[in-house]
């Protein structure tokens, strides 16, 4: 398939809630509890986890930790973060986490044959006053045409070379490939942070959190 224009990114289809960008500012430490598998495979979790991780890292909004299942904070946790909290149980969660926020979620559709296919569920929420600042809730499907297109802008600004004879068709055989461009369209759907900035002067203050 053929792209439509040089340099033309298709706009993502995906199913994403963010309540307002200059709330992302007031979050000093987010907790990235491991993503839970309901997808029934042995590594997707983690390993979306992860690329979720590194994604969120480069938007440069907020700092983040990843909180493993075993960690021990997480049996301090309610059985499910889904859902509705009381103040005690907000509470609870922030002490036990010693964060600001919680981003949670879970994979709930995995198949690498004989199509790719993720689906998960993503939420962040503000523990100090118990509101669902983020969220995403999306099935990517190597099938949706929309979904291809966007594949093969992502390959050729993200990856570009070295894949040869498939090209972008590497990144809907990959499951590996194919997770690191579903974090990053989950990425993409918050705005960017604080750039780098060069040596010996301050990064500016991103457009929307300017007054």
């Amino acid at each position: 398939m053929a792209l439509g224009g040089c340099g033309e990114r298709p706009a993502p289809k995906i199913a994403s809630y963010l309540s307002s960008p200059a709330h992302l500012l007031k979050f000093r430490r987010v907790a990235f509890v491991q993503l839970r598998d309901e997808a029934a495979h042995p590594t997707i979790a983690r390993d979306m986890t992860e690329a979720l991780f590194r994604a969120l890292q480069e938007r440069r909004l907020f700092h983040v930790e990843v909180v493993r299942r075993t960690d021990p904070a997480c049996s301090l946790l309610p059985d499910r973060l889904e859902g509705r909290y009381t103040l005690a149980e907000l509470a609870q969660i922030r002490k036990a986490l010693r964060c600001d926020a919680v981003l949670f979620g879970t994979v709930n559709t995995f198949q690498p044959y004989p199509r790719m296919q993720i689906g998960l569920y993503l939420r962040l929420l503000d523990l100090k006053h118990g509101r669902l600042v983020w969220s995403v809730d999306h099935i990517w499907d190597t099938r949706d045409e929309s979904t291809e297109r966007r594949v093969q802008v992502y390959f050729q600004e993200q990856m570009r070379q070295g894949y040869d004879p498939v090209d972008w068709h590497f990144v809907t055989m990959s499951p590996s490939a194919f997770g690191k461009f579903v974090a990053y369209e989950i990425a993409d759907t918050l705005p960017s942070g604080l750039p780098s900035a060069p040596r010996g002067r301050s990064a500016p203050r991103p457009f929307w959190a300017r007054r």
